[in-house]
């Protein structure tokens, strides 16, 4: 795609003068479009191909639409657990037509990190009702909205690649495609009690990119490719699900994924026949709403090495699961985010508290990293040769909603190592 206007740049050859910005509004790339409803796309033409020293700041840059709910009897609804991120189900990147980022299940494990990172004072932010949460009380909790009003929405651009903290060489790109396919139009909101059957859609309307474009000075240009030239390393997540059976007490979940360097995996749990966008009972079906399905104990296992050693039980409080998926994040003694023991606890029946689903954290996980040579550097474990598993152990301990009596879904999240580089204005990607 062509460049943007030069016109709209400063031009100099001044060395003194750092870098000056231009903030640019890309529209879909079928901009005549009115309006996105559940499980469609919408496509981004992100312009490249700029003069040398032309880059993009994904940092300074946000993801902006208004936001509707339609068909919905009752007068308002809420967005689900996570606001404007819930809406958004894939993200995909692609470079000269080679795909260099395809994030499934993008909202499962949006939710999931922000629990594990996020404080409730960083969910109430000043940024919370642009994102589309309640800023208030349980500030997880998608906001409640009037139904047939639209609502300004604005999120930093969601993507693993080009969120990646540094300023991105838009002038050494031949195109850059970025396109997030929304989730159903069913999982797209919860509606209040009563409610059940008149939800039929959400729209987004107008949506566009806000990319805050950096012209740099020559020499400012000579440093930043001298120093990393167009090569980087980072990190990226996979996720990956699947299903365990009604009545079992023991399960292995088998992970596809080969990478050469894997670093940390976390998993959750939700039902398996999940009703989305309504009430029943007392259960608030949100979408994301994570649970506690019955569990006693676990284990990963990476080429036949267990992760940890020993099994890690659930015991009398699940203080243990607790601070293992802290290991996991690495913030041991530091966790800033809403892990806490009481939600690993032995899994116990729904109670009249409604809202027991959607406000459970629970999520277990593994650090997969070991000491290098050195025993100051950490690397991750290979699974080319073999693929990791999960070692699942149920129990009837407690009541509880979900495991051993009932069928359920798991999402395995992988955390592994990535280099990119830029080959004739193409992205690539090595795991």
């Amino acid at each position: 795609m062509a460049a943007i206007n030069s016109e709209f740049m400063l031009t100099t050859n001044a060395s003194h003068i750092p870098a000056e910005e231009h903030q640019a509004i890309i529209q879909p790339a079928d901009s005549g479009k009115q309006f996105y409803q559940g499980s469609e796309k919408i496509q981004f033409n992100v312009p490249t191909q700029g003069g040398a020293g032309q880059y993009i700041d994904w940092s300074q840059s946000y993801f902006e639409y208004s936001l509707e709910f339609v068909g919905v009897a009752s007068s308002a609804a809420r967005l689900p657990n996570g606001g404007a991120h819930a809406l958004i189900d894939l993200i995909e990147v692609s470079s000269g037509g080679h795909r260099c980022e395809y994030t499934n299940h993008y909202r499962d494990w949006y939710q999931a990190m922000c629990d594990l990172t996020h404080s409730d004072d960083d969910y109430r932010g000043f940024n919370a009702a642009a994102q589309g949460l309640s800023g208030a009380g349980a500030d997880r909790l998608g906001a409640v909205l009037t139904v047939g009003d639209k609502y300004d929405i604005a999120i930093p651009p969601p993507s693993q690649v080009l969120q990646n903290g540094k300023l991105f060489p838009s002038h050494a790109l031949n195109t850059l495609r970025l396109e997030y396919t929304l989730c159903p139009a069913k999982e797209g909101m919860v509606c209040a009690s009563g409610d059940t059957a008149a939800f039929t859609n959400f729209k987004i309307h107008n949506p566009r990119l806000r990319l805050m474009y950096i012209q740099v000075a020559p020499n400012s240009h000579k440093v930043i490719t001298e120093k990393s030239g167009m090569k980087w390393s980072s990190s990226a997540w996979e996720v990956e699900t699947d299903t365990i059976s009604t009545g079992v007490s023991a399960h292995t979940s088998k992970m596809s994924s080969t990478r050469n360097s894997v670093k940390t995996v976390i998993s959750w749990f939700k039902e398996a026949t999940q009703v989305t966008g309504e009430l029943i009972v007392n259960k608030d079906h949100d979408p994301l709403s994570r649970i506690q399905p019955k569990l006693l104990g676990y284990q990963y296992n990476f080429n036949g090495m267990l992760r940890p050693s020993t099994e890690v039980t659930v015991g009398n409080n699940g203080t243990e699961m607790a601070m293992e998926v802290c290991r996991a994040m690495h913030s041991v003694g530091s966790n800033k985010g809403l892990i806490t023991a009481a939600t690993y606890a032995p899994a116990t029946a729904v109670t009249d508290d409604e809202q027991k689903e959607q406000k459970s954290t629970f999520i277990i996980g593994v650090n997969a990293e070991t000491y290098g040579k050195s025993n100051k550097v950490l690397s991750g474990i290979s699974t080319i040769s073999e693929a990791p598993q999960l070692l699942l152990k149920f129990g009837t301990q407690g009541t509880g909603i979900q495991g051993a009596g009932t069928a359920c879904r798991i999402f395995n999240a992988i955390h592994y190592d990535v280099s990119y580089a830029i080959q004739n204005g193409i992205i690539t990607a090595s795991t």
